[in-house]
């Protein structure tokens, strides 16, 4: 018969930690905040920052932290509206002329290349979305950021490094030398 469950409480008395989650399995330690879009983008990608900030942040899976990928997604989103309204004016396919050896011109048909820039920036803006945590398939899986009323337990990777560095091992300095 298997052992039954400590409470938190008993943890803490005893020292130890629970092999289950108690903070529940969306949580993340990540301190929740908003994403600050940089002042170079376009007026139409600063919107659209903004727009993608606000679901996050409504979701409650924000950080400072998605900034870049987020400007990321604006940019790729802008671009392909400009692909896109290329397409719409223009066709998916288009009349190039083009001429030959001896210089007559002739025409040909051929795939716009502003659908090719549509086509490539949609797979890549699903992408970002998709790590952002905006489509369907992936909005489950983003977990919720730390409300902030409970410190997390995780130290950075530079404190971690430099208390690990301190401890091991002593560096002697040696004494300025100054003349009197």
């Amino acid at each position: 018969m298997a052992m039954p469950r400590k409470s938190e409480a008993v943890h803490e008395l005893q020292g130890t930690r629970p092999h289950y989650s108690t903070t529940g399995a969306h949580t993340s330690h990540i301190e929740g905040g908003r994403p600050k879009a940089p002042r170079w983008l376009t007026p139409v990608a600063a919107k659209k920052f903004r727009e993608l900030a606000k679901q996050l942040v409504a979701r409650r899976v924000a950080t400072p932290g998605d900034a870049d990928l987020l400007v990321l997604a604006a940019t790729l989103w802008e671009r392909w509206r400009i692909a896109s309204d290329h397409v719409l004016a223009e066709g998916a396919i288009v009349t190039v002329q083009y001429f030959s050896k001896t210089g007559t011109p002739y025409t040909r048909e051929r795939k716009n290349p502003h659908l090719e820039v549509a086509q490539v920036t949609e797979k890549q803006l699903l992408s970002v979305l998709q790590q952002l945590g905006l489509t369907i398939a992936t909005r489950d899986k983003a977990k919720m950021t730390n409300s902030g009323g409970e410190p997390s337990e995780q130290k950075s990777f530079a404190d971690a490094y430099l208390e690990g560095v301190a401890s091991s091992r002593i560096i002697p300095m040696k004494p300025e030398h100054t003349d009197d």
